[in-house]
């Protein structure tokens, strides 16, 4: 593929400033929904914990789950933050409203609570 034609198939199937503010809108409610399920797996793991006796089987295994979706759930958060920092860098530089950022879960609980 010559150049040219590469240029002038990129340019037609580039998104367009809406596509790329709805895919980033709709990456940032995902990024919300996965957080929430984290919490929701620790949670579930922290209820087994209780429920099972001191050093059972089940306490033990429910202790490993918890360690493993808390430690996902960090690798998670690393990823978010550098996420939203790309999209703060890219909105800059495409010149996006400076108005309209995506917030992260905290900012959007404490806008929904405002409101």
């Amino acid at each position: 593929m010559s150049k040219q034609n590469f240029a002038a198939t990129t340019a037609v199937n580039a998104p367009n400033e809406l596509e790329l503010v709805d895919e980033i809108e709709q990456t940032v409610g995902l990024l919300a929904s996965a957080a929430q399920s984290f919490a929701d797996l620790s949670a579930l793991f922290e209820a087994i914990a209780a429920a099972s006796g001191a050093g059972s089987l089940a306490s033990r295994l429910a202790q490993t789950g918890l360690n493993m979706a808390e430690s996902l759930n960090c690798d998670f958060d690393r990823y978010s933050t550098d996420f939203g920092a790309d999209v703060e860098q890219f909105s800059a530089a495409l010149g996006l409203d400076e108005f309209r950022r995506f917030p992260n879960t905290e900012q959007s609980s404490l806008v929904s609570e405002v409101a």
